[in-house]
């Protein structure tokens, strides 16, 4: 047997393999084989000043997990409810889902205002992307 590695997208043979046995995978540990499931289903919401977009929140959903990506506001247009503003959307477009996660900066202004929102902190990530520390949050939805 031999270890392959490539970089990129999966090959063919990779995609099919996946194809044929993650279904029964899923079936035995879920419940269901429909790979569906896994698709995260990505969402854009931002703010516009005449046009010119000066905040933008990105997130995704999977398995009944709402995960915020991406929180930013323009640097100049900050602490002025923006960012309360896009949190209160991607909570909006997640009533769907039983819990919302984000991962940010350990110790920042970032995770005092997620903390401010509700949200706390479910695990430290040290020396993790970057190789600085971060902390995922989490609330759970009502």
């Amino acid at each position: 047997m031999q270890i392959h590695r490539h970089a990129g997208e999966p090959t063919e043979a990779v995609r099919e393999f996946m194809n044929t046995h993650w279904p029964e995978a899923n079936q035995e540990l879920f419940g269901w084989s429909g790979q569906e499931h896994w698709r995260k289903r990505f969402t854009t919401v931002w703010l516009e000043t005449d046009g010119v977009v000066v905040a933008v929140a990105l997130f995704w959903k999977l398995g009944g997990v709402g995960h915020l990506s991406q929180l930013l506001v323009e640097k100049q247009r900050r602490n002025q409810g923006l960012g309360k503003r896009l949190l209160a959307a991607f909570e909006e477009g997640c009533r769907d889902c039983h819990k919302l996660t984000l991962k940010t900066y350990q110790n920042s202004d970032s995770q005092r205002f997620y903390e401010a929102a509700g949200y706390q902190v479910e695990a430290a990530l040290k020396h993790d992307v970057h190789g600085i520390d971060w902390v995922l949050m989490y609330k759970w939805v009502e």
